[in-house]
């Protein structure tokens, strides 16, 4: 088989997701602002704060976004992929298999109780105003978000996989990314210091296949000569 790409894209040259400002400044907004938020609140109120904006459309608009950070979504991109640039593909797939693993293993050792779980401890649940048809999940898993850390890994990708010429595309994918994070929070299913543990380490497990891939191993496991 030709030692040669299969693809008419030329991803950009960007040796990370940090060379790209317009992905990387909203990002650190998100982050920073997070944070501030963070020092200055009692832990888990963000999940009261949020009471005021639980209301139609906002409702139904994070239900439809926090499924962007589902497997399932991962799955179709992936698939998507195939007719472009097939390393691409196993660049994805790589990326998830290695996120999700490393998501419950971290989940499970960590073991923070679900908002809906530390709001009774705490007798909180009276507080706060509950979305209609969305079940609440239990547990002891809350930390990292996986749904975060999916979408960061997914749209830092993306970002990369694109021309120099569409680097403000970044800017779409990070929001896209952000507003995932903010639906798990909006939606009871995760604390504010899950999501954004969950973009670091999105964008770290993005940054290690990217690495793979700038250094051609994605290409070397397709096009080995027999």
């Amino acid at each position: 088989m030709s030692d040669q790409r299969n693809s008419s894209i030329s991803p950009t040259k960007d040796t990370s997701i940090w060379d790209n400002s317009w992905f990387t400044i909203p990002y650190l907004l998100f982050l920073v602002g997070g944070l501030i938020y963070s020092l200055t609140h009692p832990f888990g109120y963000e999940l009261i704060d949020l009471n005021p904006f639980r209301a139609e459309p906002l409702n139904t608009f994070f239900i439809l976004v926090t499924k962007v950070g589902e497997a399932k979504v991962w799955i179709i991109l992936s698939l998507i992929l195939v007719f472009f640039v097939r390393e691409f593909t196993l660049m994805f797939l790589v990326g998830g298999l290695f996120m999700w693993p490393f998501s419950w293993i971290l989940k499970r050792t960590i073991g923070f109780p679900r908002p809906s779980q530390w709001l009774d401890i705490n007798d909180l649940d009276p507080l706060v105003v509950r979305i209609p048809g969305v079940n609440l999940l239990g547990g002891y898993n809350s930390l990292p978000s996986g749904h975060t850390m999916l979408a960061f890994m997914m749209f830092s990708l993306v970002t990369l996989m694109l021309p120099n010429r569409y680097k403000v595309f970044g800017l779409l994918f990070a929001w896209s990314a952000v507003l995932v994070g903010i639906s798990r929070v909006f939606l009871l299913q995760h604390f504010l210091r899950d999501i954004l543990w969950g973009s670091v380490f999105g964008l770290l497990i993005g940054d290690f296949v990217w690495q793979l891939y700038r250094k051609g191993i994605f290409t070397k496991l397709l096009f080995t000569r027999s």
